[in-house]
């Protein structure tokens, strides 16, 4: 491979590796999802995070990925010359953001998920968008797809279905029952009578 161990911070190549199988763009992975929103249109975005040194199995399926999707677009989007500059959705948080925290050692990807993607619960049940909570722990389908437009040329993900395996890793919000009790007629009496004579 023309990658480098996964552990030993990776970086991105313009290489291609024309023995990649195309059927190899589609993967599975499970991991969590960090700040997900819904869009008005009822896109999700969010933010996947690879550990350099618990998740390298999952970087190399993503970098496999990539470079099939590179071969595909040398062979059908790019007139078979590889371009000068390419953009790809996996990013080195080491090199792209070395002072943050949160992506030193690891990788990062947003991505998007459109309406019609499907979307499920560990049932396999519908799962409405705005189910997906920070922290939540997924298994997502995606395939790695070669583009070029007049600005620039890449590869990107789309994401074809998304399985909530678990809520976690956010920070729950309490329960009603551990923030308010129920209030008696005396205490409501006793409580406004006191707010009112404060003059609030």
């Amino acid at each position: 491979m023309i990658f480098n161990n996964p552990t030993m911070n990776p970086t991105m190549t313009t290489a291609v590796n024309t023995t990649a199988n195309a059927n190899v763009r589609e993967i599975t992975l499970t991991t969590k999802i960090l700040n997900p929103k819904t869009k008005e249109d009822g896109t999700i975005t969010g933010l996947l995070l690879f550990s350099k040194a618990t998740d390298y199995s999952q970087i190399a399926t993503l970098q496999n990925a990539i470079e099939s999707a590179k071969s595909y677009g040398l062979e059908h989007k790019w007139g078979k010359e590889m371009p000068a500059k390419l953009f790809y959705p996996l990013h080195d948080g080491d090199v792209e953001k070395p002072e943050s925290d949160l992506f030193r050692g690891r990788y990062y990807m947003n991505i998007r998920i459109k309406p019609d993607a499907v979307m499920v619960d560990s049932a396999a049940c519908p799962l409405q968008p705005r189910a997906l909570e920070k922290g939540d722990i997924i298994k997502i389908t995606m395939e790695a797809f070669a583009y070029a437009t007049r600005v620039c040329n890449g590869v990107a993900f789309a994401v074809e279905g998304v399985q909530l395996v678990s809520h976690g890793g956010a920070p729950r919000r309490r329960e009603v029952a551990e923030l308010f009790a129920p209030l008696s007629s005396d205490e409501i009496v006793m409580t406004v009578n006191r707010v009112m004579g404060g003059g609030l």
